[in-house]
């Protein structure tokens, strides 16, 4: 029996909700050979500028805003009805249930972060993982992860989608927006933007691998 393949992304932004616990998550300390007040202080308020700016990709208060695939035929997405965390249970609920129907799933570093996301925001919203997706190092069980793959598991040797799309499909896939602007992008209430985008790097996903499957798996 053929299987079911599906390649999924997710996109997030902050999940505002920590903020007021941020200093227990992600603590700050000021750099230990600065000695002068103004300095400690300045270099405090610099950090915490820079921690703002990374709730968005670290699990434990990055919350998916939308959840993309694609079967080898079409793609879709579904997106965050609002910044609730009922909303957020909504989405990891339907994700859930689109990969619960597939055999085996791939994504683009995946192992690094996709996957982790997910499960910890399962995890939050107390929504039961319905499949375990394999993320073990050097073997491919039913996850591929094409960075992976590419990089023989080097995590220092990274590569963006935008350019295994240029260079494997002689295509781009930015389309004016990139992962670093999804933040700003869903604060301007632009969602199908983020939906769109966040297709386009399924479909690209999909046909890397399928490639891939002709040299490498």
């Amino acid at each position: 029996m053929d299987k079911k393949i599906i390649t999924f992304d997710l996109e997030t932004i902050a999940d505002k909700s920590v903020i007021p616990i941020i200093d227990s998550i992600l603590p700050i300390k000021p750099n230990g050979t600065l000695k002068n007040l103004i300095k400690i202080k300045a270099d405090i308020e610099k950090k915490e500028k820079e921690r703002l700016k990374m709730l968005g990709v670290n699990p434990m208060t990055a919350m998916i805003c939308c959840f993309g695939w694609h079967d080898g035929k079409k793609s879709n997405h579904i997106m965050l009805a609002d910044e609730s965390k009922k909303a957020e249970k909504e989405l990891v609920s339907l994700a859930w249930d689109v990969l619960s129907k597939f055999d085996h799933f791939v994504t683009k570093n995946g192992n690094e972060f996709d996957i982790p996301v997910l499960k910890m925001r399962s995890l939050i919203n107390r929504v039961r993982p319905a499949v375990q997706i394999a993320t073990k190092k050097y073997t491919i069980q039913n996850h591929t992860d094409i960075q992976a793959v590419i990089n023989n598991w080097k995590p220092y040797q990274k590569g963006t989608l935008e350019a295994y799309s240029q260079l494997f499909l002689g295509k781009s896939v930015k389309e004016n927006l990139s992962g670093d602007m999804v933040q700003d992008t869903w604060d301007m209430e632009l969602f199908e933007d983020i939906g769109n985008y966040c297709e386009g790097d399924c479909e690209a996903t999909f046909q890397i691998f399928e490639l891939l499957t002709q040299f490498y798996l």
